[in-house]
């Protein structure tokens, strides 16, 4: 395994709790996340979320303003 690897895996999941933790559907105001609860359609929108991301940072910023 590259050294780089362990790292990239644990920045990828503070990004998750934190998308969790904020776009999730939570009823608490203070969500504290917890393994237990993530389910599949829970990773299903995120990775949909971030697919959305990561196609809007390709446009051009002209069309983005126009939106």
């Amino acid at each position: 395994m590259n050294p780089k690897t362990p790292k990239e895996y644990a920045s990828d999941l503070k990004h998750f709790i934190g998308w969790f933790e904020v776009a999730g559907d939570h009823q608490e105001a203070d969500v504290v996340f917890r393994i237990e609860d993530v389910a599949i359609p829970t990773l299903t929108r995120y990775r949909e979320t971030m697919q959305d991301t990561s196609l809007d940072s390709l446009r051009p910023l002209k069309e983005q303003e126009v939106e």
